[in-house]
């Protein structure tokens, strides 16, 4: 019993990265490239408030997550070590924001990986649906005027180098 148990645990977090409620006709995307980020309002693990105006005038990294999601959990590392390398450049941000997870988990996701970038828990999908309808996880790459000029979801996933090269490419 033990094991169908953890076998529908485990097939269910599966698809909760790509199972959303959504139609067959229905496009997973809310926000485009070209487009601008959406007007959010979120405050990080350790207290920082951000908002899309406080990325304006920066190289800005948008990520949407839920640390149980596989895709999610091989993602995580790449992109903070994409954080370690810019956290210092004045011009760049980066913020992590769960769709529907609490502190919890996430804390425990981020010390078990060692991870240092700043997250977002979020009991909901008020943020997240701002910018999609399903799939997670989701990185936004915007320029300094809030235009998303570069977009991964679960379909591309993109290893460090890509993610710091499209960051090193805006202006």
């Amino acid at each position: 019993m033990r094991k169908i148990l953890f076998s529908f645990l485990v097939i269910s977090s599966f698809l909760s990265c790509i199972n959303d409620e959504k139609e067959e006709t229905e496009e997973y995307d809310v926000i485009h490239i070209g487009q601008k980020i959406p007007e959010f309002d979120v405050v990080t693990h350790d207290g920082q408030r951000v908002t899309t105006d406080s990325l304006l005038g920066h190289k800005s990294v948008v990520v949407l997550f839920n640390t149980t999601c596989p895709d999610c959990q091989r993602e995580l590392p790449r992109v903070d070590s994409l954080y370690r390398t810019h956290r210092n450049d004045a011009d760049f941000r980066l913020v992590c924001i769960a769709r529907e997870q609490l502190e919890a988990p996430i804390q425990a996701f981020w010390e078990e990986k060692g991870l240092l970038m700043p997250y977002s828990p979020q009991p909901d999908r008020k943020v997240y649906s701002l910018f999609a309808h399903s799939i997670i996880p989701r990185i936004y790459i915007a320029s300094t005027d809030g235009v998303v000029r570069f977009m991964h979801n679960d379909q591309d996933m993109p290893l460090f180098q890509l993610l710091d090269d499209e960051v090193e490419s805006l202006h």
